[in-house]
This record gives structure tokens, sequence and C-alpha cells, in this order.
């Protein structure tokens, strides 16, 4: 990245960029999702960082000798950054101490990146060339290198990974409450700091709670669940656990009662049955794919098909007999 990406983020980011260097930061940002991560440790910089952006007086020469000082402690007898005389007088301190503080990030060799999916599904290739698929609202960190012996990233959210097969270096997912552990295979990972599940599409996954106390080895078609301290495995219908992806749900001779519960997982909101609702009503097998509905539409059409009827309340949804 050059010097005038670096100016344009600290311009941006301080309220100082004007029409032209706003239009390029965008365009910037839209060529890469990496490019979307670095911009990202920059803000996390910017809201660390020790200046006072009210300051009524800043002097440039002290904020850039505070950076040139770091650098050379940090990074003793490797490197010299040097910009030139304009860049260290036409930037805001915190913009001065912005580009500082992430350089000296950029030149340790254990750098952390992390990607942040704020408003839409985001593609990240992996130092191993690994493939993930990271769900709108959800981060993962990982190194720039994968250099000890396994390949760990950390998880917060959902995210589908198709895995660089590699035996001798184990891929390690932190997944807050469970951890995943692989070789070579795909699989879809759920997690929050209460519950976790893993669903997988080929190879073999061990998931762990994140004590390791217990374990469980899933293979394709089967899902694991961690919640409450519980880990149980089950069957699972992996393109409906990826309609995140796909935006489609298909049923086959399937339980009104699955339907329901699966709904709730894939669409991140309550919905449950009536318990009154008769036994014979919740087994019926129902037949019905969805694709692209919002969940009140799918409550909809799956209500005309088996003789129910849906409600909202604080909570969610509920589904009874009419």
């Amino acid at each position: 990245m050059d010097e005038q990406v670096y100016i344009n983020i600290a311009k941006g980011i301080s309220g100082e960029a004007n029409e032209a260097e706003l239009k390029q930061l965008k365009e910037w940002l839209s060529a890469d999702p990496q490019n979307q991560a670095e911009y990202e440790q920059l803000k996390t910089a910017w809201r660390q960082s020790d200046v006072a952006l009210t300051m009524p007086a800043f002097n440039a020469d002290d904020a850039w000798e505070k950076i040139s000082g770091k650098l050379q402690l940090d990074q003793p007898g490797k490197r010299s950054i040097i910009f030139t005389p304009w860049v260290r007088y036409s930037l805001a301190a915190a913009a001065v101490l912005l580009i500082g503080v992430f350089l000296i990030g950029r030149f340790q060799d254990d750098a952390t990146i992390t990607i942040a999916a704020a408003d839409k599904n985001m593609d990240i290739q992996l130092p191993d060339n690994s493939h993930v698929l990271l769900r709108k609202g959800s981060s993962l960190s990982y190194p720039k290198a994968f250099s000890g012996q396994v390949r760990k990233v950390e998880l917060e959210g959902e995210a589908f990974f198709e895995v660089t097969r590699n035996e001798q270096k184990p891929f390690i997912i932190d997944a807050q409450s469970a951890t995943v552990r692989v070789l070579g295979t795909s699989f879809d990972v759920k997690c929050s700091k209460e519950r976790a599940t893993v669903v997988v599409k080929t190879g073999k996954v061990q998931m762990s709670d994140s004590k390791k106390s217990s374990s469980v080895i899933l293979t394709p078609g089967e899902k694991g669940i961690l919640m409450g301290g519980r880990l149980v495995e089950q069957a699972a219908r992996i393109d409906n656990m990826l309609y995140w992806q796909t935006g489609t749900l298909r049923y086959v001779e399937t339980p009104l009662t699955e339907i329901i519960d699966e709904l709730s997982q894939v669409k991140d909101t309550l919905v449950v049955l009536d318990p009154n609702m008769p036994e014979e009503q919740k087994r019926q097998l129902i037949n019905i794919t969805f694709s692209g509905q919002s969940l009140e539409a799918i409550l909809t059409d799956l209500c005309l098909v088996s003789q129910c009827q849906w409600s909202k309340n604080s909570e969610g949804y509920r589904v009874s007999s009419k």
C-alpha cells in the first residue's frame, strides 16, 4: 500500500479528506477484501491512539518523533521509514500517529489480520490458500503467515471453510465456546460465547468444547451442537444449513416439527410450535421449497400447506392450529 493510500485513510477517518480523496478511498476499499481488513486495523489504531482530537495546539514534529522513536525501538537496525517533509506537516495529529502506529504493526512478523463482514458476506483467501466465506455480521482473525505447528484462526459469528489439506499442520478454529480441528475439508461453523454449531460437507471434523473435556468426530451430513456445556451429534441437511449462502430451503417428506426447528436455526429467530397443537399435526410430512423469502413469507406459505397459522410476539414467532 503506497503513501497516498495511508494518507487518504488517515484523512478520511479524521474528517479531513476532500471529495477526490474520499472517492479514491472508496475505490481502494472495493478493490480487494484485504483492503477492507487493513482499513479496519487502521480504525482500531485510531480508537486506541492516545492523541486528543480536540487538542487546541498540535506540534507535528513532536508527534512524528514519537512515531519514529517507536519504530527505531521496535525494529532496531532492521528498517528505516522516511516520509517526505510535506507529509509530516500536512496531516492532523491523529492522522500522523495513525500512520505511524499502523506501520509499526506492518513490520511485525506475527501480525494478525482481522476482517469484519459488516454489511455483506465476504470471500477470504487465507495464507495457506484455504478459502473462507464469512457471513455478514461475523469476523475472522488470522495471522499473515501460518508459521507455527498449526494453522489457527479465530471466528466470531458464522463462516463456511474450505480448508487446504496439510496433514503436517492441522487447521484449528477458535470458535468462542468451541474448538474445531481439521486436516483438510469443507464445513460450516456458527458460534457465540453460549453456543456453537458445526456442519460438515466433506471430510472429517473434530469438534470440542473450549476446555477440550469432550469432543466428537463429524463426517459429511453430520452436525455437532455445543450448548450449555453439552456436546451432541445429529444428522443435518447440509444444503439447508448453508441457507445464508444459497437463500434456498428444501424439504421432502419432512415433519413440521423439524422444519420449525430448522427455521429457528437458519433465520436466527425463535420459531416454536404451540404446545397445544395435536401431535399428528406436528408430525405431518411436508414437501416444500423456499427461495429468497423473508421469515414471515416462509411461515405464511408453510401454514397454507400445513393448515396452521402463525403469530408474532416479543420473543419471536409461534405456529399454532387454526
